[in-house]
């Protein structure tokens, strides 16, 4: 059996921020293999990565030289239209931290050393979860350009949206059965 050609793929893009010149390096050199990887040594830089690459995944660690910590800029990350998911990667291990992370946003918290397998597991589902949220943004844009209406051509769509609206004008008490009846007779057809 063929597999895919997946040298043509886009690959996700994932920014590290964390002041640990070290831990970017080797963090950096490992994802490399797997993603488009970006790096910042502080808030103010990550910021501008932020806008720069839109990164689908952050990952943010707490503690940064400067006025800025993690939390700070994973507010500012959260104030985005389109937000990239943070998983925070820290050597903090308090419950307080996590729990604080979690409630302004975060996609999840690891702490350091990262579990390499378990990291990748996690940028790769935190990757798809913004993707599909950029996605779907795309697809609602789309429709308001529209006038918010859906544009359908298949002329067996066309009848369900026609039915879809009749029975939608209708005031029986149940108009959520009518509407599945009338969608399993289209499908008998």
């Amino acid at each position: 059996m063929n597999q895919p050609d997946m040298r043509n793929e886009p690959r996700f893009r994932v920014l590290i921020v964390d002041d640990d010149a070290t831990f970017v390096a080797d963090l950096s050199s490992f994802l490399s293999r797997q993603y488009e990887v970006a790096v910042a040594y502080n808030a103010k830089t990550a910021l501008e990565q932020v806008a720069a690459v839109k990164p689908d995944v952050v990952l943010l660690d707490i503690t940064m030289e400067g006025l800025h910590d993690g939390f700070d800029v994973l507010d500012r990350i959260r104030e985005l239209e389109r937000a990239p998911e943070v998983i925070m990667l820290t050597g903090i291990k308090e419950m307080d931290a996590v729990v604080r992370a979690i409630k302004a946003g975060a996609f999840h918290y690891i702490t350091k050393p990262p579990v390499l397998s378990e990291l990748v597991n996690l940028v790769n589902h935190a990757a798809v979860m913004a993707s599909g949220a950029r996605r779907l943004a795309a697809l609602e844009s789309q429709v308001e350009r529209l006038g918010g209406r859906m544009v359908v051509s298949d002329p067996a769509m066309v009848r369900v949206m026609k039915d879809l609206d009749r029975c939608l004008l209708y005031t029986s008490p149940s108009p959520r059965d009518e509407l599945a009846d009338r969608v399993c007779r289209l499908r008998r057809e």
